[in-house]
């Protein structure tokens, strides 16, 4: 019996991109059908939404992780290879790792993010998940969020009114969260880079995403929209554990909005800092981040698991040794070629002689490549 829910899970696992029928069903009848068809996109197809058992007796044994996206992102996106990196990196099932659409994807523009704000109706969403997951499985609840994602889902934690409806959604979640992990979040707006000064990037509020009640309006310093003032207004409520990721070379959110460094999140009890990465990447590149942070409370990613390569097997860092290698002892033997009195290297140097001056450097070319198919 066990071997089957195993092999149940697996399947699911790899090939699902959707909520399970297990937790749509369970959606359904404790949520009603319309949170239910909000929650799992199925206008979205594959994309929509990930989560939930794939059998009844499927056990739960570590925390759920809600994972959600940025603008202009669906949920089988950049959100489901983070869930996969963990489903096979650490062993966590679909059980365990959730995500839905709040919004609509790029809709195939490439400028769709501009008609994003942060609308009550998008934490409305994410709010439910959060709470559904954590009854669900019944755990405490560690959260991820990305991009536009990280202001949403603060709000859907801290509760409260909605800045562009005044609805109240109720009390903050703090108590249901574990970790919290801020990954490249405008959480004081967006700036440019002109000459090596960093410029507010939010100071039109005509644009949908720059609006001034729940945009990412920082136009005239320091002033912020509603909403990023009402997110920020509170400090240590996300969570028990509250990270922050980000580069400072983020060609997207920028890094410091009116002195303020835009991603770090208020109250946050540490961070990783990139120097070089762009916005997606720092994200694709922090999956190991984000599991130490939320398994171990920690800064430092796991270490590599052992490699499959055999023990004889060339490592990158062996072949650019051994290029180094090659290269000085080319450089010897034409240096011990033109020495105008016998080298004293000529034992070593005797066997290559058959190597006329004019093909040496096709013969570095055959000798590098051969070791360039070990990388």
């Amino acid at each position: 019996m066990w071997l089957t829910i195993h092999l149940t899970v697996l399947i699911y696992g790899i090939a699902n991109a959707e909520f399970q029928p297990h937790f749509s069903k369970w959606l359904g009848e404790h949520f009603g059908e319309d949170v239910k068809m909000h929650l799992e996109r199925k206008d979205l197809g594959m994309l929509g939404s990930f989560g939930g058992k794939a059998v009844e007796a499927e056990v739960i044994r570590k925390q759920p992780v809600v994972f959600v996206h940025g603008v202009s992102n669906r949920a089988g996106d950049k959100m489901k290879q983070a869930a996969d990196h963990f489903f096979n990196k650490e062993g966590y099932t679909f059980a365990e790792l959730y995500g839905t659409t709040y919004a609509n994807g790029d809709e195939g523009n490439p400028l769709q993010w501009a008609s994003y704000a942060m609308k009550c109706q998008y934490v409305k969403l994410v709010r439910a998940l959060i709470v559904a997951v954590r009854l669900y499985t019944g755990r405490a609840v560690d959260v991820v969020g990305y991009s536009l994602g990280v202001p949403v889902s603060r709000k859907a934690i801290l509760g409260g009114r909605c800045v562009d409806t005044g609805e109240d959604l109720g009390a903050p979640l703090t108590k249901f969260i574990d970790t919290y992990v801020g990954v490249a979040g405008p959480n004081h707006g967006i700036s440019l880079q002109v000459g090596g000064i960093s410029v507010p990037g939010c100071v039109f509020s005509i644009v949908p995403v720059c609006n001034t009640m729940n945009g990412l309006y920082s136009g005239f310093c320091p002033a912020e929209s509603m909403y990023l003032m009402d997110i920020n207004r509170q400090v240590g409520y996300e969570a028990q554990y509250r990270y922050a990721i980000y580069s400072r070379a983020d060609q997207l959110i920028g890094n410091t909005v009116c002195g303020k460094i835009t991603s770090q999140i208020p109250g946050q009890l540490g961070e990783k800092v990139y120097a070089d990465k762009n916005h997606d990447d720092t994200f694709l590149h922090s999956f190991d981040i984000m599991i130490s942070m939320v398994k171990d409370h920690s800064l430092r990613a796991p270490p590599p698991k052992p490699s499959h390569l055999a023990p004889t097997s060339l490592t990158t860092t062996d072949c650019s040794a051994i290029c180094l290698w090659v290269c000085f002892a080319e450089t010897i033997f034409l240096i011990a070629e033109n020495l105008p009195f016998p080298s004293p290297i000529a034992a070593f140097t005797a066997p290559f002689k058959f190597i006329s001056p004019p093909y040496l450097w096709l013969y570095t070319l055959y000798i590098h490549s051969l070791l360039l198919l070990h990388l």
